[in-house]
């Protein structure tokens, strides 16, 4: 409420205006606090409870109850993303702020935002029409999780932009150069040559070997195994059609003459990776039961892999 005296004389006459000035958007504070109460209230409920539980919407809604959509810039907004994606209430009235925000400039935001709030398609849409060779360099990671969403088709039709935007690949910093883990598959799915998708793959990794020897140990951790994943025959896109890597079995259960994956020229081989702590992989064993016995007769194997506990 704003009030407003104008003295008069030896008299003092006020006027009472009510003003309803918009909220003014949450602090990081306010927006954790905020978070914590709608989980506390959810972790209250007991494992039965659901998220798609009214009551659990009502507790949403009313966090929500003082925040202007229209006073918040996209950080803000995807901060509070566990508090209106859950909504059914809310969020089509968050997600039209993203769009709005989408139409005002940002539209790489507002892509990214609106593919990562699970609607893809949208997100999509927002990119029709744009340059993403034009953006700016501070932002190619952004762009870098786009294009990972894209289709082949589409990243096909964007075959120039992507040789484009691979000149200007970051030479340094883990978190720049890690958003660029899938772009030599990029490369490889939008049908770029072998000799452009070699040199870019093998920049990409120089960069990364120097970043790791300065990076942090989380950071050196997670270069070291993307580089060895770029520099094996997956990263080099070098398994469909070409000759199985050497793999060497230590153990084996039944009594065959082969040792390695090489041993088993000929021959369908499935691979099943699998471990005694992976819940959903010691319950797809009756199913690969049923895949061993349909193929009996056949030269097909099917193989278990695993390593040793704990390694």
């Amino acid at each position: 409420m704003l009030r407003t005296t104008l003295a008069l004389g030896g008299g003092l006459l006020a006027f009472v205006s009510v003003a309803n000035a918009a909220p003014e958007p949450p602090t990081e504070e306010a927006v954790q606090s905020k978070i914590e109460r709608a989980m506390a209230f959810y972790r209250s409920k007991g494992d039965a409870f659901s998220l798609e539980d009214p009551e659990f919407h009502a507790v949403l809604d009313g966090e929500l109850a003082d925040v202007d959509p229209a006073e918040c810039d996209l950080p803000t907004i995807m901060s509070m993303q566990m508090l209106w994606a859950y909504s059914p209430n809310a969020k089509p009235t968050w997600i039209a702020r993203i769009r709005e925000i989408g139409a005002e400039g940002d539209w790489l935001g507002a892509a990214g935002a609106l593919a990562g709030s699970g609607d893809r398609e949208a997100g999509m849409a927002m990119l029709e029409g744009r340059d993403l060779a034009a953006v700016e360099d501070e932002r190619l990671g952004e762009a870098m999780a786009l294009l990972s969403m894209m289709d082949d088709e589409t990243l096909a039709s964007m075959r120039g932009t992507l040789v484009a935007i691979g000149k200007r690949m970051p030479t340094e910093g883990a978190g720049e150069l890690l958003a660029w883990s899938e772009f030599p598959a990029m490369l490889g799915r939008a049908g770029v040559d072998k000799a452009d998708r070699d040199e870019m793959r093998s920049r990409l990794l120089g960069a990364m070997r120097a970043a790791a020897e300065t990076a942090d140990e989380r950071g050196k951790a997670r270069l070291d195994r993307t580089v060895a994943f770029l520099d094996g025959a997956a990263g080099r896109g070098e398994l469909i059609g070409h000759t199985a890597p050497a793999v060497e079995f230590r153990w084996k259960s039944v009594d065959e003459p082969w040792h390695c994956f090489g041993c088993m020229k000929g021959k369908v081989v499935v691979v099943d990776f699998w471990a005694t702590w992976c819940g959903p992989c010691v319950a797809s064993f009756p199913n690969v039961r049923e895949l061993v016995d349909y193929y009996k007769g056949y030269d097909v194997v099917v193989l278990g892999v695993t390593s040793e506990q704990g390694n």
